[in-house]
């Protein structure tokens, strides 16, 4: 898990499913990595079920999540 992403995206599953949350940022080394989770049915926590090196559909939201974190959170 990315101890503090800049932009969390809920992304629609088929079949009913529960929305994954997708968490976009860095890693402790700098890396921008996607990272999905969802919510256990019993509501006792998360599971961990993608993580990739951010892809280009995501990149304009972390790009913009980001300035606004190094910026204190102005807009």
């Amino acid at each position: 898990m990315l101890a503090q992403p800049y932009v969390v995206v809920p992304e629609p599953r088929p079949g009913g499913l529960p929305d994954m949350l997708m968490h976009l940022g860095d890693d402790h080394t700098g890396r921008a990595l996607e990272v999905g989770d969802v919510e256990l049915a019993d509501g006792t926590g998360v599971l961990v079920i993608h993580v990739m090196d951010l892809r280009k559909k995501y990149r304009g939201l972390y790009e913009r999540g980001k300035q606004q974190t190094e910026d204190g959170g102005q807009q």
